[in-house]
């Protein structure tokens, strides 16, 4: 899929005025974006070639990587100001970007306003190049993101720079706000979720390929048809892979089946599970019998281990990995913690828990302590 069609059918996307409008509108992107058959349960390639399907849905959401991926392209918004104030040409200063900015509210907006076409003779970024396609946009992005160490800086901006003089006023648009993650499109996790099932798992009446009317006729009222049970599917799989993508495209390629053969996997953190509000008396007549313990407070870790020794089963080695409730890698801050799980635990765990800090008696301290 080329990156214009995406940028473009992501306006028409943000475009509807109704929740339903706008999942069938998703709904019918993802099917042009997953149209061609067969895959890869990892959802990277399909038939020797890459699959769009994945890389669309993270799009979507702002991300080029999976939730559970700990890496970021970290672009701030500074730099992505000075790349597009770059690409705007000469006459154009990163504070000229920064003073539209305050006047349009969103970077987006921005980004549609300059043109670029000026910059793109640059031998060293543009000449001769191809329109982007969302592979080839994808692929640059991640090697964006694994730039480290001195000069990573500049680097980042070189190739931001090179990517805004490939891109059309709606490209430039949907490029800014995907690498500061903001792109209001109004299309949530949720939007997504009902989406994939509308796109994949439907009756007949799913939208056509293309189609952003959502298959309705102007008389009819816009309606979505997926069943109960294709959503429930869909968010199972969700919740223990953390994965829109790959959730995706084991939708299209093995459609119910398939998404109930989806499980928690060590080394890949999932959302974690969140209290909800309520008293007492509310929770002793929904569940009759209940526990209590003491709430402690720290900070939420999910442990994933492996130990190499334990005889896996297909499960590959890892050693004792933390993450945050934001799914951060905290490992390297709490070796306190490395250290008990590695000496205590010999079978493949994942473990959700409060990290609290006690003092030399073994009372938790304060945690601002």
């Amino acid at each position: 899929m080329e990156f214009a069609a995406l940028a473009e059918r992501a306006e028409r996307v943000a475009a509807n005025d109704g929740d339903i409008e706008t999942t069938l509108a998703v709904a019918a992107l993802l099917a042009d974006a997953g149209a061609a058959d067969g895959g890869e349960d990892d959802g990277t390639e399909r038939d020797g070639s890459t699959d769009d399907l994945p890389v669309v849905v993270r799009f979507l959401l702002g991300r080029v990587f999976p939730a559970h991926d700990t890496r970021t392209l970290d672009v701030g918004p500074a730099l992505c100001r000075e790349a597009i104030a770059r690409a705007a040409g000469q006459n154009v200063s990163a504070a000229d970007v920064e003073d539209r900015l305050a006047e349009r509210g969103e970077i987006g907006a921005v980004a549609t306003e300059y043109d670029f076409g000026g910059q793109r003779g640059l031998a060293a970024f543009g000449s001769g190049r191809d329109a982007l396609t969302v592979a080839a946009l994808d692929e640059e992005l991640r090697d964006l993101a694994a730039e480290s160490g001195d000069g990573s800086e500049s680097r980042k901006r070189d190739a931001l720079f090179g990517l805004f003089t490939r891109c059309s006023p709606s490209e430039a648009a949907f490029l800014a706000r995907l690498v500061l993650g903001e792109m209001r499109l109004g299309v949530g996790e949720g939007t997504v979720r009902d989406a994939i099932a509308e796109a994949f798992l439907a009756p007949d009446e799913t939208p056509d390929p293309g189609d952003d009317s959502g298959g309705a006729s102007e008389s009819d009222a816009p309606e979505l048809v997926a069943s109960e049970d294709a959503v429930a599917a869909v968010e199972r799989a969700l919740q223990v892979t953390n994965d829109y993508g790959r959730v995706a495209v084991r939708a299209r390629d093995e459609g119910i089946a398939g998404l109930r053969e989806e499980s928690l996997r060590v080394g890949r953190p999932v959302q974690a599970m969140l209290a909800q509000a309520g008293t007492a008396t509310d929770a002793v007549d929904a569940f009759g019998e209940v526990a209590v313990e003491t709430k402690f407070d720290g900070a939420r870790v999910q442990v994933h281990y492996a130990p190499a020794d334990a005889g896996l089963g297909g499960t590959e080695a890892l050693g004792p990995r933390l993450y945050s409730r934001n799914m951060d890698d905290v490992t390297e801050a709490l070796p306190e913690i490395v250290e008990h799980v590695a000496e205590r635990v010999d079978a493949p765990v994942i473990l959700d828990g409060e990290v609290v800090a006690v003092d030399d008696d073994g009372d938790p301290l304060p945690f601002q302590e």
